[in-house]
């Protein structure tokens, strides 16, 4: 387009502005219909949301749709977990280490982990049902991130078994809990 411009004559203004139009139309010109999976992820949900809506099965997705819908539920589980990860951590930081310092920050990052918890669990009831199977399995993780946050001599007061149960971790808000699940920290 813009070779275009350069050879024409200054006098061919009319023309010049012609090719500007149509140079700003194709570049604000919207996608095209039924876009892609792959090209245009808005667009092509809002598509298949509209088909099923109206019924047009043929114009449906189906394979792209099932895989969306399955990473809904992969989704869910994923975050659980991650949070689990930051519940536990914190927790074993408060229960094996000194700092005072660190503590109201501790707790505050509990609480609002064992909230969001609660949240992804309400909205997928189910996901509540492997709860153990997810602590158990991030349970590793979540020692080894507790013990790089602790001093060197800490570090080593951390069980490689659980202390508590998931309904422990998920139920401590305070100080006081925490000494009644692991006595003697």
């Amino acid at each position: 387009m813009s070779s275009q411009l350069a050879s024409l004559p200054d006098a061919d203004l009319y023309q010049r502005e012609q090719l500007r139009n149509e140079d700003m139309a194709t570049r604000l010109a919207p996608p095209p219909a039924d876009a892609g999976y792959d090209e245009d992820f808005a667009l092509w949900s809002a598509e298949q949301a509209a088909h099923l809506r109206a019924g047009d099965w043929n114009a449906i997705d189906i394979e792209n749709i099932a895989e969306e819908i399955e990473s809904l539920g992969k989704r869910d589980r994923i975050e659980v977990q991650n949070r689990l990860d930051n519940v536990i951590a914190h927790l074993l930081k408060l229960a094996f280490s000194r700092d005072v310092g660190s503590r109201r920050g501790w707790w505050s990052t509990v609480r609002e982990q064992q909230s969001r918890i609660e949240r992804v669990l309400e909205d997928s009831p189910s996901t509540r049902r492997r709860m153990d199977e997810f602590f158990l399995k991030v349970w590793p993780h979540a020692v080894e991130l507790a013990r790089d946050g602790l001093r060197v001599d800490e570090g080593h007061l951390i069980p490689n078994e659980t202390p508590f149960t998931v309904e422990q971790m998920m139920t401590i808000r305070n100080d006081e809990q925490l000494s009644e699940v692991i006595p003697g920290r």
